[in-house]
């Protein structure tokens, strides 16, 4: 049986930027001073995108 994945978030360290492809739907950018949310898959996530790239 094979899983399958509706949505898909790749973070893109070069550009400082993150990537939201969506099953049926154009891919979406998140540059690094946008927030990030999907309240239907992380009801109680949101957070600036630029903080995936701190450490």
């Amino acid at each position: 049986m094979l899983d399958v994945v509706d949505r898909a978030w790749i973070i893109d360290p070069k550009r400082r930027m993150l990537h939201d492809f969506q099953a049926d739907a154009s891919p979406l950018e998140y540059p690094e001073d946008d927030t990030i949310t999907h309240y239907a898959v992380l009801p109680d996530f949101s957070g600036k995108v630029q903080e995936l790239f701190e450490g």
